[in-house]
């Protein structure tokens, strides 16, 4: 075989392999990805870690309270005393609640969401309209945050805790605006 030959054979076989990779990590978001596609809401899809990466880069962050492994679970660092408490049902709720109403209100209509989680699944692109049509789909990691394309707020579930907290990134520090526990 021919030299060419052999170099436009390996670099088949590479896409091949990148392909199925690829394949392999949007199976992991199949139900957000197919209840999307379903309710013909437009999405993005990335597999490079870049707003996970930035959230742990860019915001404050410490390890998540009562964790005590060494893989990198982390959560925002904020000051989770002085914050409007709230109880819900579901993620459902989240709109009948008046402090998570008004948090969501300050996000700009055209503002895109980017679903993130930790544990190496793709991230996805969203719009602010899909996200609330049905939050708790897009919580199905047990690490969750969703940062706001503008990077001005990000919602962070935790999982084990049963909290999701609603983060205001515009400061110097984050602001932990509403922390609302879920019923469970």
């Amino acid at each position: 075989m021919d030299r060419n030959k052999v170099e436009y054979l390996k670099e088949k076989r590479l896409l091949l392999q990148k392909e199925n990779r690829l394949k392999g990590l949007r199976k992991r978001i199949a139900p957000e990805l197919n209840y999307l596609q379903e309710h013909s809401f437009a999405f993005k899809v990335f597999y490079d870690a870049k707003n996970i990466n930035w959230i742990n880069d860019n915001i404050k962050v410490r390890p998540k309270d009562g964790y005590s492994g060494s893989h990198g679970d982390f959560q925002i660092d904020v000051d989770d005393l002085s914050v409007v408490n709230t109880k819900i049902a579901s993620e459902h709720d989240f709109l009948v609640v008046g402090p998570i109403a008004e948090f969501f209100n300050r996000i700009a209509n055209n503002t895109t969401l980017i679903i993130c989680a930790l544990g190496g699944d793709p991230e996805l692109e969203i719009s602010k309209e899909a996200f609330l049509s049905n939050p708790s789909i897009f919580f199905s990691s047990p690490e969750t945050w969703v940062l706001s394309a503008d990077k001005t707020s990000i919602i962070e579930n935790i999982w084990e805790q049963g909290v999701v907290r609603f983060i205001d990134i515009t400061q110097s520090a984050p602001i932990l605006r509403v922390k609302s526990m879920i019923n469970q």
